[in-house]
């Protein structure tokens, strides 16, 4: 059998944790292992079921931008960038086109649509062109800095990718974004962008010795002082196309200008400010940060200038207005919210504004279904962005599902029998050829030679998309994770369980292979697995119990991979069970009173500790049908199963014991 399908993938992930599980919890002691394998290996003791998801597709609008009702020359910057591949679309989605249109019509927008459905794009498009549109058309009040959009996040992580993304589409590196600005007006200065939150260097007032330890990190970390000048340019390429490289006009002057405790290090050209210290000098245009320190940004002396830059900016033109973008917003519930909401109306206090000067766009992957009344959602909007319920002005924007095209071709599973997965995983030429074999069984038309990968992509799409089965994992996957044994049996519900997992193996390796002409991927699936490890081994206490299914000598009763009651069902009291890895002993896990008088009692669960005697032991379990010798300090015990009382003689007629 392959080890390259999805089902060989899931069954080899399962028996790596069950081996590295079993030989962790049981050593040496293989009657143990035997015992608990049965339900080590039923579906819910250590994994799940896995399950296929793929995104949902959307409707797309051929050269979007150009019938785009927005301001031209917000579509004469979008068309470039979409030309040059800065970001932009040429094929954009239908709610991407709607956030566009509905933003420039001044609405407050709400977008919900899926993972990887083009979100960011939402309210990155609305942001960038809206600068642009500043820069051109409004110079005066464009020269004058301060804030015009706040992205809030509720994690660094998230302003960490955003930063990565802004990098790539209008930082230093995107000389062709700068091309444009430079062309249409070279006096003017270009748009900066800054991540403010408690990573970035250096919280307080300037000082000389952090300058130069950030100096000497940004190089070290950067490769800057890599000898070798063609590994200097590979380590800057790489860390660039990851987003991971600062965005200044030229980075090692900016070095060069921190180590020598410069107050003022940037240049007018710089796409990023990466310090505290520069964005309280000179004003970002967009701001990145989380609500925690967005909240001391509004206190703090140190940072008030960059809120005075941003008053007179808001001032200088009555048409300008605070952009405020707020990512994830179905996390902001509860308290959270509560603080959120709060925070927002303290920001409009501090810019001495009324709401209708301030801009939102919220964005999340997680709001209910349409049915859900929209008047809940717009209340839940309303109170975040402390906007009157009666005013409100949000447009909501869920996105227009891609429709599959007709007609349908069927086929049996059974012609897939045959076909190499390892082949499908392996080197392009095996790849095709495996390719071409399918495309003969399923009747396509054949591959010509000279074919370049990205023809070989549209031409699977083309075929595949058209195919009854595919059409069916579709409809599906798309937007929901469904077990893999039920999309097998859905998708070839006619076919026994191994023909219909095979051939759904061989669907799942060469869908996502499929590209449209647009670059669409037909199936973009994730697996999702589920593992988790064991809470302890448990063991009753009577060795005749009633209950246990070993047949071994272990000397204990029914085994338990988790803790689940005090009691056998036998009526016996349940121990931890621990086992020394090296020999094999088990031992049952008690806590007792050392000094107290009369009967001991062996609690099996620590509880609250009442006197400093009370303490934990462990209890060795001498196996059936063998003999013990006690050595000088050991001594013999018994005990009684189902009262937990520890004797030190044997017991007589209480069979419990």
């Amino acid at each position: 059998m392959s080890n390259f399908g999805v089902k060989d993938t899931i069954d080899s992930l399962h028996q790596t944790i069950y081996d590295y599980l079993t030989t962790e919890y049981f050593g040496k002691n293989d009657a143990l292992r035997e015992c608990c394998k049965g339900e080590l290996e039923k579906e819910g003791t250590l994994f799940r079921q896995a399950y296929i998801e793929a995104n949902n597709a959307y409707k797309s609008i051929p050269q979007g931008i150009s019938s785009c009702r927005i301001p031209t020359e917000a579509k004469k910057l979008l068309a470039y960038m979409a030309n040059n591949n800065l970001g932009v679309y040429q094929n954009p989605y239908q709610h991407q086109i709607e956030a566009l249109e509905a933003f420039y019509a001044g609405k407050d927008l709400f977008i919900s649509t899926g993972t990887g459905s083009g979100k960011t794009e939402c309210f990155l498009w609305p942001l960038i062109s809206s600068l642009i549109l500043e820069r051109s058309t409004r110079p005066n009040s464009w020269q004058q800095r301060g804030i015009r959009a706040i992205l809030l996040y509720p994690m660094n992580a998230l302003v960490n990718d955003q930063i990565g993304r802004l990098r790539k589409i209008i930082g230093n590196e995107a000389e062709k974004f700068h091309n444009f600005l430079e062309r249409e007006n070279s006096s003017l200065r270009h748009p900066q962008f800054g991540m403010y939150t408690g990573r970035t260097p250096y919280p307080g007032n300037l000082k000389k010795r952090e300058q130069k330890e950030l100096s000497e990190a940004l190089r070290k970390s950067l490769f800057l002082n890599e000898e070798d000048p063609k590994r200097k340019e590979e380590a800057k390429k790489k860390l660039q196309s990851l987003g991971k490289y600062p965005s200044k006009f030229n980075l090692e002057d900016f070095i060069d200008n921190l180590e020598a405790g410069l107050s003022n290090p940037t240049n007018p050209k710089d796409a990023e400010l990466i310090t505290r210290h520069e964005m309280q000098i000179s004003c970002p245009d967009i701001l990145i940060t989380n609500y925690s320190m967005l909240d001391f940004m509004m206190v703090r002396k140190i940072e008030q200038d960059i809120w005075e830059q941003t008053k007179c900016w808001l001032e200088k033109d009555k048409r300008n207005k605070l952009l405020f973008i707020i990512d994830e917003a179905h996390k902001y519930k509860g308290s959270a919210g509560a603080e959120v909401a709060l925070l927002i109306r303290r920001v409009l206090h501090k810019l001495g504004i009324p709401r209708s000067r301030v801009q939102f766009i919220l964005t999340t992957a997680s709001i209910p279904a349409k049915e859900t009344a929209e008047s809940e959602l717009k209340k839940f909007a309303c109170d975040l962005t402390s906007q009157q319920f009666e005013m409100e002005n949000f447009e909501f924007i869920r996105g227009v599902k891609a429709e599959l095209p007709q007609p349908l071709k069927n086929f049996s599973p059974e012609i897939f029998k045959d076909v190499s997965l390892e082949d499908l995983y392996g080197d392009v030429e095996q790849k095709e050829l495996v390719l071409q074999k399918i495309g003969r069984l399923l009747g396509w038309k054949q591959l010509d030679k000279t074919l370049t990968p990205s023809d070989i992509q549209n031409w699977l799409f083309e075929n595949l998309i058209h195919s009854k089965p595919c059409q069916d994992l579709l409809n599906l996957c798309r937007g929901r994770a469904i077990s893999f044994e039920r999309v097998a049996n859905e998708v070839f519900p006619q076919s026994n369980s191994i023909t219909a997992q095979k051939a759904l193996e061989v669907l799942l390796a060469i869908m996502p292979m499929a590209k449209a002409t647009d670059g669409n991927v037909l199936f973009p699936a994730r697996l999702h697995l589920f593992f988790r490890g064991l809470n302890g081994v448990y063991a009753c206490s009577n060795p005749n119990c009633s209950e246990h299914e070993h047949t071994n000598n272990l000397g204990i009763g029914k085994v338990f991979l988790s803790y689940r009651s005090n009691r056998c069902k036998c009526g016996a009291l349940i121990y931890q069970l621990l086992n020394e890895r090296s020999c094999g002993a088990l031992f049952l896990q008690g806590f007792m009173e050392i000094d107290s008088k009369g009967d001991k009692y062996i609690w099996n669960q620590a509880g609250r500790v009442i006197s400093e005697d009370f303490c934990e032991i462990h209890f060795y379990i001498v196996p059936k049908n063998t003999s013990f010798k006690l050595e000088k300090g050991q001594e013999h015990g018994w005990l009684n199963s189902k009262t937990g009382i520890l004797k030190d003689f044997p017991p007589s007629t209480d069979a419990g014991e």
